[in-house]
């Protein structure tokens, strides 16, 4: 049976495979997908199964393939087992697509030591943080939709809301403008 499936990006000139993360399809039997960056021309697939004596894995492709932007290929892993007399393998799908380059949401944005308003979601790019009164800073952390996107945030301070109730940072074009 499947032990491992693990997707890769090609080596790049660092010499280092990038990982693609692999998700579970749970309506459907043995389907998975997952999501390449816009960096990634293509994906290796590697299968391991368990013990490794019972059972073979074979792909349609030996080679690395590729996936044009804004596309997605479907790939096929077959498992032949040698315990079983019929020698009908077991397909394993692989829905994997590539993002277009023009993503611009995040996955995920935590704010230290602070709430937001409206509470997180990622199709929404407009928000205001509300800190304590100890607070000086603002410290963000985000997971970026594209690895290759570029995050701009922009905050100005706006003073107390009620006396000593804390502060609220709000977007304005211009002023506090951090690139990450």
């Amino acid at each position: 049976s499947l032990a491992a499936l693990v997707l890769r990006a090609p080596a790049g000139t660092d010499g280092n495979a990038e990982p693609i993360d692999i998700e579970v399809l749970p309506a459907f039997q043995r389907s998975y997908k997952a999501v390449m960056d816009y960096a990634m021309a293509a994906f290796d697939v590697e299968a391991m199964a368990v013990p490794r004596n019972d059972c073979s894995f074979r792909q349609t492709s030996n080679s690395a393939i590729l996936v044009e932007p804004g596309g997605f290929r479907i790939e096929q892993v077959f498992a032949d087992s040698a315990k079983d007399p019929s020698g009908v393998a077991v397909s394993y799908s692989l829905n994997v697509s590539r993002l277009t380059g023009n993503e611009t949401t995040l996955r995920w944005v935590h704010i230290e030591g602070s709430f937001l308003l409206p509470d997180w979601d990622s199709r929404s790019s407009v928000y205001t943080v509300y800190l304590t009164a100890e607070q000086d800073y603002a410290k963000f952390t985000y997971q970026r939709g594209d690895n290759g996107q570029s995050v701009w945030v922009d905050a100005a301070q706006e003073g107390p809301m009620h006396a000593g109730t804390g502060r609220r940072l709000a977007s304005e074009r211009g002023e506090g403008r951090r690139h990450a």
